[in-house]
């Protein structure tokens, strides 16, 4: 059971790269808008998933971690296409854009 978690991971983080590197080239203007929101909904993923912990097993060894682990390269990939087409002044609106989106939504929550 445990090879299919991780292909459908390998599989699902291949499309979503795909998929922002054609909305970007396609769409420049509306690129930007789109990897906001794409890292913005990650780190919120990241950060329900972080007091989550599951057993990895990866046949030869197995450990425990925060499930947060499987949704880092997403946030990472999101951001690192914002500092590479849009500049470091973007990327750090995005990160701001962000930070206020996830201070937003837990004071609501809470």
């Amino acid at each position: 059971m445990m090879p299919l978690v991780w292909i459908y991971w390998i599989v699902s983080l291949t499309i979503v790269t795909y998929a922002s590197a054609y909305t970007v080239k396609k769409y420049r203007d509306w690129g930007y808008a789109a990897l906001t929101a794409f890292y913005t909904i990650y780190l919120g993923a990241s950060q329900i998933l972080a007091s989550r912990a599951i057993n990895f097993d990866l046949g030869f060894w197995q450990f425990y971690a925060p499930a947060a682990v499987f949704i880092y390269p997403f946030i990472a990939q999101a951001i690192d296409m914002i500092n590479e087409v849009y500049g470091r002044k973007r990327t750090h609106l995005t990160i701001v854009i962000a930070f206020h989106t996830e201070n937003c939504n837990s004071s609501f929550l809470a």
